[in-house]
Parts: structure tokens; sequence; C-alpha cells
């Protein structure tokens, strides 16, 4: 549920950790988070994170009102670096390096961008008020330039 909501909102990890249950919208698959300089923006939730979300929450025995806990009692509200940790030890047991939420921002921006959303909603997806910074985010997918380049500017 943690690694699917950080791939499908491209939230930030504090905006993640700051949300509580009653945040998320299942109707609607979103939810409202609270960015830099408290900005507010609405993040959304694909199919994927939407079930193993509700799957998560229906096993949660806790009354803790926060989204994320951790595994044992007290069932304290996961922090930025209680989020880190866990994404740590999956990388580990995963065998893969290098395994941080700010990578799941990145790849879900660069996704985006590559299969074809507008970089103006990529920017308002990201929260970011420039799209100068949304554009450090987005590797360039140099097949994508090529064939846009045959499509736009070869005949």
């Amino acid at each position: 549920a943690l690694v699917d909501i950080l791939y499908s909102t491209a939230a930030r990890v504090s905006e993640i950790a700051a949300l509580d249950r009653a945040d998320i919208d299942f109707v609607e698959n979103g939810c409202i988070v609270h960015g830099k300089g408290g900005k507010e923006r609405e993040v959304y939730l694909n199919a994927s994170a939407a079930y193993h979300l509700q799957m998560y929450l229906c096993g949660r025995t806790d009354q803790n009102p926060a989204l994320f806990v951790g595994l044992r009692s007290p069932y304290e509200r996961l922090s930025k670096n209680g989020i880190e940790a866990v994404l740590r030890r999956l990388g580990v047991a995963a065998g893969v390096k290098n395994v941080h939420p700010h990578r799941y921002r990145r790849t879900a921006l660069t996704n985006a961008a590559n299969r074809g959303m507008p970089l103006q909603d990529v920017q308002t997806l990201a929260g970011h008020a420039s799209p100068n910074t949304t554009m450090i985010y987005c590797t360039v997918d140099r097949s994508k330039v090529k064939t846009e380049h045959k499509m736009y500017l070869a005949s």
C-alpha cells in the first residue's frame, strides 16, 4: 500500500506521512495533501493503490487515525524517517539498491511525462510552482523524442 500510494500520487514523503485515514476518498480515489508552504493539492490513487490501501486499512486493528502506522503496539504514526526505513528494508529484501520515497515521486512524474501527460499537468500533480522544477524530475525518453521529431518536424 505504501509503495503504491507513493507512486500513484507522486506525493512527497512528508505529505504521505501527514495523511490520516479520514483524508482518503475511496469514491473519488484521491485525497488532499498539504505540500510545501502549506499549499494544498489534490492527488489521485490508481486502482492498484486504492485496492492495496483498502486491504491494508481493513487489516489494521488499531485506532490510530494516521494512514500509515508502525507494525507494533502502540502503532504510532510512521514519520518521514519511518517511511524511509520501511522502504530501505523492502529494497534490501528485494535486492534493489537506493530505494527511497523520492525515487517513486521522480519515477511517477517521469512516467507521466513520457506517456504523454502535458508538462503543465505534471507540474500540477507534483505541486511545483515552476515548470523548471518539474523538468528537473522528468528524464527525457530519447526514443520518444526521436519519434515525435519524425511526427512533427521530419516532413
